[in-house]
């Protein structure tokens, strides 16, 4: 079979879910697994469709939900971080199977995440997976590297600038290696002052604002509905934390009082900032201004 070939798991799955009558039917189970399973070994193998069916089936079929499988399912969405596919596949997990050990594991480590726990979730992320297979989550294709990446989109939200020892250890690396450097060179941070023999030297400097909000916008013009379909994780926070600084100057102007950067008095830690940035991302999702806006007005 040739290496870009669709493998015959992938096959049997799609033809359950071009089926009406297959789709939602128990006897479509075995496929849908089966190649869920092929996810757990493939990270360029992964359907968010295939999954939410399975989901999909146990809420119609309660009696035949498999604690193990919605487990395997919520630590593939991991993998596609910072899309919301954990979102909509934790939605079709009515609340008291959400309490089942098994699950409510994956569902604290997402919790860390959001709550850019990062230190907490590496440990946490050691322990094995339920299947008896003795694979820990950090063993999984894919998730390393995806939570790796959404660690460089959340820190600039912050930090103007980190030292290398702390964003490596935020990182989950031991120590300076080629593919720490690799890692910040695609996701456009530069090194100042670094040595990979001085570990405990140098300065990690994310890509300016200017830069990241052109590449948003370049990804705002793609064509299709599916933009609408999915929340922007990382755009939300951007924009709360644009709505957060313009608040603040606007209670300063009315004290009578000057108003001073987020960044300028104290830095917050990163655990203070993404907890303010997400509860305002909750009342207030759509946002007031953006970054350009509260950018020229010297707000920032």
């Amino acid at each position: 079979m040739d290496a870009g070939a669709p493998s015959n798991a992938r096959k049997n799955a799609e033809a359950v879910l071009a089926s009406p009558t297959m789709r939602f039917n128990i006897a479509g189970l075995a496929a849908l697994t089966e190649y869920l399973t092929e996810q757990m070994a493939n990270s360029d193998a992964y359907s968010l469709e295939n999954n939410v069916a399975i989901l999909k089936i146990y809420t119609l079929y309660p009696h035949i939900a498999d604690p193990t499988v919605i487990q395997k399912i919520l630590v593939q969405c991991l993998t596609q971080l910072p899309a919301n596919d954990f979102n909509i596949c934790i939605a079709q997990v009515p609340l008291p199977t959400q309490e089942h050990p098994v699950i409510a594991q994956v569902v604290s480590l997402h919790n860390m995440l959001q709550n850019c726990l990062f230190h907490k979730f590496w440990d946490a992320a050691r322990k094995t997976m339920a299947d008896n297979s003795n694979v820990t989550f950090l063993e999984v294709p894919g998730l390393t590297d995806s939570v790796r990446r959404f660690v460089l989109d959340v820190v600039p939200l912050v930090y103007l600038q980190m030292s290398v020892p702390e964003l490596r250890s935020m990182l989950n690396f031991e120590k300076n290696c080629e593919e720490f450097e690799q890692l910040l060179t695609s996701c456009r941070w530069t090194l100042e002052g670094y040595s990979r023999d001085n570990q405990s030297s140098g300065t990690c400097v994310p890509a300016t604002r200017d830069e990241v909000l052109k590449q948003h916008k370049t990804q705002d013009k793609e064509p299709g509905v599916e933009k609408y379909f999915k929340l922007d994780t990382m755009k939300v926070l951007w924009r709360s934390g644009a709505t957060i600084s313009l608040k603040r100057s606007m209670l300063s102007d009315l004290e009578g009082g000057t108003s001073e950067s987020p960044m300028s008095s104290r830095s917050p830690s990163l655990e203070e900032a993404s907890l303010s940035l997400l509860s305002f991302s909750r009342a207030d999702p759509i946002g007031c201004v953006s970054l350009k806006d509260t950018a020229h007005a010297g707000r920032w």
